[in-house]
């Protein structure tokens, strides 16, 4: 799997922007067995379960009200394991190297389970795999007051408390997405969305927020499925205040994008090239 430059040039002056209010509020995969992948990520990654409404389950942290990550049960959804997906893969920031450190515990505990560690001078990763084949990254940025950690080993020790769950500063960081047509994506998140191009770093970010989009140019034509007969990604969700979600509405209108908006013009949801839908609604 090749990962390819995002095509498409540097927004030009004048060009629609998503809108400064816009806040990436949560992340939903859809999963064949609710209850395996409860328990993953709950016990293994340290989310807590908030509440289970009828296919969804939602998920957050211990200290936090609110949704940050949801699974939507769709018993008739086909796995294609083995297959190439719409996710690449997922990147969670934690901002304690305790929340990473535990992690890496609890996945030790595991038998079979896959996992790697990456440390690098400034960044350690751990990058895992759950039950249904859905690839994360979960990264620390290194601060100058951490212990000096040079090796996957150092990372966890006899000190390491592995009860430590994930806090409510958890950020997701970026999604990675496998795409048939390059410039199809890049065309549907830059004009359509209004997030900004960073062609150096190969990425589509969104402005107000440290949320980027990374594509990967793919061939399987499983991505091109409809994201109700596949599980995986489903969809990312915003939130932003009335007069940025009417700017969307009148951009996706003026750029002739299919887009579904609520009669109370609260909730607008739009589709991209493979089919990940993108959640907007009004902050209360």
């Amino acid at each position: 799997m090749k990962q390819e430059t995002l095509r498409g040039d540097i927004e030009e002056m004048g060009q629609f922007q998503l809108g400064p209010s816009a806040e990436l509020l949560s992340v939903a995969i859809r999963v064949k067995d609710r209850d395996k992948m409860i328990a993953f990520y709950r016990d293994i990654i340290g989310f807590s379960l908030k509440s289970e409404e009828n296919a969804l389950a939602i998920m957050g942290t211990d200290q936090h009200p609110e949704e940050r990550f949801l699974l939507e049960e769709s018993p008739r959804a086909q796995d294609y394991f083995g297959k190439t997906k719409k996710l690449h893969h997922l990147t969670l920031q934690v901002q304690s190297l305790a929340e990473l450190a535990a992690i890496a515990a609890r996945l030790a505990k595991v038998a079979d389970q896959h996992y790697q560690i990456e440390v690098t001078d400034s960044v350690i990763e751990v990058k895992v795999v759950d039950p249904e084949e859905n690839q994360w990254v979960i990264c620390y940025q290194k601060k100058a007051s951490d212990q000096v950690i040079t090796s996957s080993e150092e990372l966890v020790t006899e000190q390491t408390d592995a009860s430590i769950r994930l806090a409510e500063t958890i950020q997701f960081v970026s999604v990675a997405l496998n795409v048939h047509d390059m410039e199809e994506e890049v065309a549907f998140l830059t004009t359509n969305m209004g997030l900004k191009n960073n062609s150096q770093e190969k990425t589509v970010h969104v402005p107000s927020v440290s949320f980027s989009v990374v594509a990967n140019q793919v061939s399987d034509p499983t991505v091109k499925l409809a994201s109700h007969e596949v599980i995986g990604l489903e969809f990312i969700k915003f939130r932003m205040d009335q007069k940025d979600l009417l700017a969307l509405e009148e951009n996706l209108v003026a750029s002739s994008k299919d887009f579904f908006i609520d009669q109370k013009k609260t909730i607008l949801t739009v589709y991209d090239s493979v089919g990940v839908e993108w959640w907007f609604e009004q902050s209360k």
